[in-house]
């Protein structure tokens, strides 16, 4: 069959019938869908909507971990930098510890258990020019029963960062 704009007349088609006027193109693209095609569409959107969530909240879960990761590494930085800056009377182990655990506790984000943190300062028996000062920052990340479920991964995922500076 063929179809032609409305302001032109159509030929016969072979069969020796015209194309009549007031049916044109769009009408017939303008059809929708036999049921059928619309139910297995219906059925397509079921099947795979849960293996999409999956991958949605898999990607969400491993953006917290990276997250996490780069809020461990600052807490570290921020509990040596305290300590290793020139000041009188200079902080001691227990305040540059919780001086990492402050600025960790307070940005760290989890979907299941808590955001603590734990802080390790590590100072020299002298504290000299260019000694160093050692802090480790640790937080346990746990995981969702979603990537549990999938075995990517089994209980908790260890997060630790450790930074070394030198005293002015």
């Amino acid at each position: 069959m063929r179809f032609c704009p409305k302001s032109v007349q159509c030929e016969p088609a072979r069969g020796g019938s015209s194309v009549s006027k007031s049916r044109s193109a769009l009408q017939v693209l303008r059809r929708s869908p036999p049921r059928r095609i619309r139910g297995a569409a219906a059925v397509e959107l079921a099947l795979l909507f849960p293996f999409l969530m999956a991958i949605l909240f898999g990607i969400l879960e491993w953006s917290f971990v990276v997250y996490n990761k780069g809020i461990v590494a600052n807490a570290a930085r921020e509990g040596a930098r305290a300590g290793i800056v020139l000041s009188s009377p200079r902080l001691t182990q227990a305040q540059i510890e919780a001086k990492a655990q402050s600025y960790c506790n307070g940005k760290l984000i989890a979907m299941v258990g808590s955001v603590n943190c734990t802080a390790v300062a590590t100072m020299p028996r002298i504290i000299a020019f260019q000694a160093p000062l050692r802090v480790t920052v640790s937080f346990s990340y746990t995981g969702s029963a979603l990537l549990q479920l999938f075995k990517v991964m089994n209980g908790t995922l260890d997060l630790s960062e450790s930074v070394a500076m030198y005293y002015e």
